[in-house]
């Protein structure tokens, strides 16, 4: 299948007890046997196509030495290569038991010298950050996650239909029109500013994403909105805006009616978002969040049912998604305004900063913790008695303190837009 492709020759590696068969079978290859150390290293760095058919291996090892000689390779696309096969990147992938397309794909790179180099500088490339020590630092990465993922399965408070995953870093991206939709947790209610304006989690994020200048902002979200408000006029006013970044958290205030069709709000959900990313926004999709506290808890099977199909919308649509179920601290009660109801500027603050970490902002998290820090002392001084401050939105005291990074007003943009709430 191989040994006849014109200017190629077949030269097989390895000993065992089909070696007799096969040398009857290729009397055209070479034959090399057993190689090991600096002998195997030499044949494998002379090789100009590695080919790897072997449909049982989990791994691979062979694939990386391939890679880090800088050798393209052509796989079975079945198993270990799977993971270490970047199709048509440093490599091909050929169709389980398939020799006509194993023959193509090594026919393909035999008589393309540019192609095997560009494939060759790929491979070797992707390997060579896999030292022992940073493979082993990998795999305790790994354990320390499957623990943090441990310690939220603990927590929660109703079975998920699909558990919470931490999600990959991503990079910043280059937004410049940000739109905010939802109810009265995105629109700022119990965390006014000194002047009585109100500001939310979105307008702090606003404000991080603006550190490079330029950002077009409008938050849109109204209290009392349902899913069907933000499917509906609060969809088309943003789509009038043509976006590249909306967020969406909404639900809370139809998971809390007397009944409700959990896949129906799921399903409108995921036409909105569908029409935004069509329309070419990222969108960053919220799971709504409960309280720490007994009466919240009769709605914790909703809640979580709904946030199971939000992280399947996300990973159907391609949203970032924002699984709150990882952030078990926002339940606790200093986060929440005085009404136990809505986030107060803590609360706002903690979900802005963990908003711009699955935005990719650099040093979100480092930022958030230097604000805790220096909201400390304003948070200590309003848990004894200091001056507090009335909410319009909820009637009860609300004490928010001034974040660090500024709040711009509810119903502006940092750069261009003046969008009022209706």
């Amino acid at each position: 299948m191989l040994q006849d492709i014109p200017g190629a020759r077949l030269v097989i590696v390895g000993d065992g007890p089909l070696r007799p068969r096969l040398e009857t079978l290729l009397p055209a290859a070479t034959f090399l046997g057993h190689q090991s150390g600096e002998a195997l290293a030499e044949a494998m760095a002379s090789f100009d196509i590695f080919v790897h058919p072997g449909e049982s291996d989990t791994f691979g090892q062979t694939l990386q030495e391939a890679h880090a000689s800088g050798v393209p390779v052509v796989a079975t696309g079945r198993g270990g290569p799977l993971d270490l096969v970047r199709m048509g990147i440093d490599g091909w992938l050929y169709t389980p038991g398939d020799l006509a397309d194993l023959r193509m794909r090594v026919a393909d790179l035999a008589g393309d010298a540019a192609k095997r180099r560009a494939f060759g500088a790929a491979g070797r490339e992707a390997v060579e950050g896999r030292s022992w020590e940073a493979v082993c630092d990998q795999l305790l990465g790994h354990f320390a996650q499957a623990q943090e993922l441990r310690r939220v399965d603990r927590m929660l408070r109703a079975r998920r239909e699909r558990r919470p995953e931490l999600r990959p870093e991503r990079p910043l991206g280059g937004w410049r029109r940000y739109v905010a939709l939802g109810d009265s947790l995105t629109e700022g209610l119990c965390d006014p500013a000194p002047d009585g304006t109100l500001r939310g989690w979105a307008d702090r994020l606003a404000y991080l994403l603006s550190a490079r200048g330029g950002l077009h902002y409008a938050n849109l979200a109204v209290r009392s909105r349902r899913v069907r408000d933000v499917c509906g006029e609060q969809l088309a006013r943003a789509r009038e805006l043509r976006p590249d970044l909306v967020s969406i958290l909404v639900g809370a205030n139809d998971l809390v009616k007397r009944t409700v069709d959990v896949p129906a709000l799921a399903a409108s959900l995921e036409q909105a978002v569908q029409t935004l990313r069509d329309d070419g926004a990222d969108v960053l999709l919220v799971t709504p969040f409960l309280p720490d506290r007994r009466l919240a808890g009769i709605y914790a099977g909703r809640f979580s049912a709904f946030a199971s199909r939000l992280a399947d919308i996300a990973e159907r649509t391609g949203a970032i998604l924002i699984d709150t179920d990882l952030f078990p601290a926002l339940a606790d009660r200093q986060n929440w305004g005085e009404d136990f109801v809505h986030l107060g500027s803590r609360g706002h603050r903690f979900l802005a900063y963990r908003a711009g970490e699955a935005l990719g902002v650099p040093h979100a998290e480092e930022l958030g913790a230097l604000d805790e820090v220096f909201h400390a002392e304003a948070t200590a001084g309003s848990a004894h008695g200091g001056a507090r401050t009335r909410c319009r939105g909820c009637g009860v005291g609300c004490g928010a303190a001034r974040p660090a990074m500024g709040s711009p007003p509810s119903t502006t943009a940092t750069s261009g837009w003046a969008v009022p709430r209706r």
